[in-house]
């Protein structure tokens, strides 16, 4: 279980300073957990799948809220090879 609390802290450090948040959810480490639930005993794979899956959801909680906040920030676009303004009525 410790294996996933770090993971999440590590994966959303990631999200919060990525330009790109959704390539954090193609981390093999998120992949490795999954295959991992099919070699525990029974009586952990519940608890052990539940966590994981808690991990998935809560990595694509806040990669929504990254990308939100990246729309918000999105400045005009600039053509700095335009001769003239491109926002102006022209000569």
């Amino acid at each position: 279980m410790q294996d996933v609390d770090t993971l999440k802290a590590e994966l959303l450090d990631q999200i919060a300073t990525s330009e790109t948040p959704h390539d954090v959810l193609k981390d093999p480490r998120i992949k490795q957990l999954y295959g991992t639930i099919a070699t525990l005993p029974i009586e952990e794979r519940a608890e052990f799948g539940k966590a994981v899956n808690e991990l998935k959801i809560s990595l694509e909680d806040a990669i929504a809220s990254k990308k939100a906040e990246l729309e918000d920030t999105n400045v005009e676009q600039l053509d700095v090879t335009a001769p003239w303004d491109t926002n102006s009525t022209q000569p």
